[in-house]
């Protein structure tokens, strides 16, 4: 509807509207060194190195205190250390967490995504069934029909899982896109 919206807004002609494009890419995530894969995160996360400097800059205000008194006193002064090195300590143990929840969010949705192929193949072979009863008079066509609406449905919660994994993945791969991690302070 947006895009409607933007196009009319635009004047194009209704024939020169591009439909935005929807690729959805299903691959399992397999198995993953998650010890690794928090270091990683670690050295490449925009939070975490802000936290760092915010420390290194808490210390840098401590150890050069006599020279650039302020507002604050010493024990004010240390005390914004001792934050720092909490709120970045707390961070850290968030995004290792973390990182081992999404790891495990993802694989419950393969699995669920592995049932729900399951399931579909079985309703597949019931409503070829139901298909053959229904032509010889064995079934009627509600049950027939009722059971092509459950196939849809199943392929819309597949279509929705495979969405949602698509989407753990990318912030699994890139956790400060979606950074629930960060500490309160």
């Amino acid at each position: 509807g947006l895009y409607v919206k933007l196009y009319g807004n635009l004047e194009y002609k209704q024939e020169n509207y591009q439909e935005p494009e929807f690729k959805l890419e299903y691959k399992p995530i397999g198995e993953v060194d998650l010890e690794k894969k928090y270091e990683a995160d670690l050295k490449e996360d925009p939070y975490i190195w802000y936290l760092e400097h915010a420390k290194d800059n808490a210390k840098y205000n401590l150890d050069t205190y006599e020279y650039n008194m302020g507002e604050k006193s010493y024990t004010l002064t240390s005390m914004d250390l001792t934050s720092a090195r909490i709120n970045l300590g707390v961070t850290k143990q968030n995004l290792h967490d973390t990182v081992f929840s999404r790891y495990n969010q993802i694989l419950q949705i393969e699995n669920n995504i592995a049932t729900l192929e399951d399931q579909i193949d079985a309703v597949r072979d019931g409503i070829n069934t139901l298909r053959t009863n229904y032509q010889y008079g064995a079934a009627s066509k509600y049950a027939l029909e009722s059971s092509m609406e459950n196939l849809s449905a199943l392929k819309y919660q597949l279509l929705m899982l495979k969405s949602q994994h698509q989407q753990l993945v990318r912030i699994f791969e890139s956790p400060w896109l979606a950074p629930e991690y960060m500490s309160a302070g």
